[in-house]
């Protein structure tokens, strides 16, 4: 149930900015421009929190890098995709950190702590799952729609993402890190991360918040 919701919620989000990209395109008076946004990305776990911004952001048609010295990551793109960026990660952030909490201590069978490697492996699958249940999601629901556009869709989507990469080659910060995260070091951090990311629910109320 929780991933049909999930799913249900992407394709909402993903077909609005769709239909915003169509509206745009056959409106020749209107002009419309990316943006750059800074997101804030601190401790804890400010590498799988980069990494979960970044692995939603490329699966909406944004770019996302992260300047770890500033504690914030750069979104690129248009208004409409940024928003829903923010709006998912918002939510994701919430559920891991709720689902990591639950777990509470983690010690090895010396009694020695393992909890900052479990959170920390933890973090890096949930966002690395996201990232492939989002991209999964993404692509049916472009599928679909270009069954209903028909032709016109997938040129006005390349067109965005050329404008968007225009704006991301000019501005690029130095000092920025892309997210792929370091290795995993606790492997039960990584299935728990993982099956957490499964469960993760967004909710259709969610999605329709900013349709």
């Amino acid at each position: 149930e929780a991933d049909a919701l999930t799913t249900k919620a992407q394709q909402i989000m993903t077909r609005h900015a769709f239909d915003h990209a169509i509206l745009a395109a056959e409106q020749a008076a209107r002009v419309e421009t990316p943006e750059l946004r800074r997101v804030p990305v601190d401790n804890p776990h400010a590498h799988g929190r980069a990494l979960l911004l970044q692995q939603i952001a490329e699966a909406t048609r944004c770019r996302s890098v992260w300047n770890k010295e500033f504690g914030w990551a750069t979104l690129g793109g248009f208004s409409v995709d940024i928003d829903a960026v923010e709006l998912l990660y918002g939510s994701l952030l919430v559920q891991a950190t709720r689902a990591i909490l639950g777990h509470g201590s983690i010690k090895d069978s010396h009694g020695r702590s393992r909890t900052a490697a479990f959170r920390k492996s933890f973090m890096l699958s949930f966002a690395q799952r996201v990232g492939e249940r989002l991209r999964t999601d993404t692509a049916t629901t472009t599928k679909d729609a270009a069954g209903v556009y028909g032709d016109q869709l997938l040129p006005v989507l390349a067109a965005r993402n050329a404008t968007v990469d225009d704006l991301w080659a000019e501005t690029q910060e130095p000092h920025i890190h892309h997210s792929r995260g370091p290795a995993i070091s606790h492997h039960g951090g990584y299935a728990a991360g993982r099956f957490a990311a499964d469960q993760a629910d967004l909710g259709e109320k969610l999605a329709m918040s900013i349709t």
